[in-house]
């Protein structure tokens, strides 16, 4: 609860120290009996004592009424002022419903307490209210009222084993293995359905020569079947082959064809003219 001090009586003060400072046995002892002077003696003295030490008593006084909240005081205040709450959130930077929400005594309504304290400081400021004299009672309604604040959490720092787990592993594992084959079948499947690749570099070109034998030179995919006037043609690691043929007088027809499994074909045919 907000409370003012006030101090003792200065009167009451005077009298303690009076009392204290006079032979009390000569004022109380001569006209009471003694019993009831020593009370009244002792009591003097323990009150002049506590006084020395705390210099001032106080007595609290409530500042607000007894039916009265920190909310419903700030809207009266504002009111007496006339203030609307669309002024009261202009000059303060802040929603409407902020406003609504701390005189109806909502503090849930804020994120945190020091966003609320933030805004019942300023608020009473702009009111012009003894703001420290409020804080207790601020305390109390956001015990009460105010919302449950998480402790804030340690970032988490980064660590390669806390990101590298078996399970990241394995899926990661597969995610490769299903590239690796697609992409493999991706690659047969296009290499199959078209002609097969075949380059025949001797002879280049149609020819005419004295020879009998000539030796044919070329390239061509090793997965393919590759034949030479259909008779077979072997074809190196590296896709190279060589065939030596031989040749009669006049013209000669050469056919070179490769063949893939699916029957896609690519034929060069040359002529050799043997004078």
């Amino acid at each position: 609860m907000m409370m003012s001090r006030l101090r003792l009586s200065p009167i009451l003060v005077f009298w303690l120290i009076y009392a204290q400072s006079y032979n009390l046995d000569r004022v109380f002892l001569k006209n009471a009996k003694e019993y009831w002077g020593k009370i009244i003696y002792i009591t003097s003295t323990l009150l002049c004592q506590y006084i020395a030490r705390q210099r001032s008593c106080i007595v609290e006084v409530d500042i607000l009424g007894m039916e009265e909240t920190l909310g419903s005081y700030f809207k009266k205040i504002r009111e007496q002022k006339s203030l609307s709450i669309k002024d009261v959130a202009v000059r303060l930077h802040v929603h409407q419903r902020s406003i609504r929400a701390f005189e109806e005594n909502r503090l849930d309504e804020f994120l945190a307490h020091v966003y609320a304290r933030g805004f019942f400081e300023n608020y009473g400021k702009l009111l012009e209210l003894p703001v420290k004299d409020f804080l207790p009672h601020f305390e109390e309604l956001w015990n009460e009222f105010g919302g449950q604040e998480e402790p804030m959490k340690k970032p988490a720092e980064y660590s390669r084993s806390s990101f590298v787990t078996p399970r990241r592993a394995l899926v990661l594992l597969a995610v490769i293995a299903m590239l690796g084959i697609g992409s493999y079948i991706l690659w047969h499947a296009f290499s199959t359905t078209r002609s097969p690749s075949l380059t025949l570099s001797a002879p280049s070109e149609d020819i005419i020569t004295h020879e009998y034998r000539f030796t044919m030179q070329g390239s061509a995919d090793p997965r393919f079947e590759l034949t030479l006037n259909q008779l077979p043609v072997y074809i190196d690691k590296d896709g190279r082959f060589e065939k030596t043929i031989i040749l009669q007088k006049g013209l000669n027809a050469v056919i070179l064809q490769a063949k893939n499994s699916l029957g896609k074909a690519t034929t060069i045919e040359r002529h050799i003219i043997v004078e």
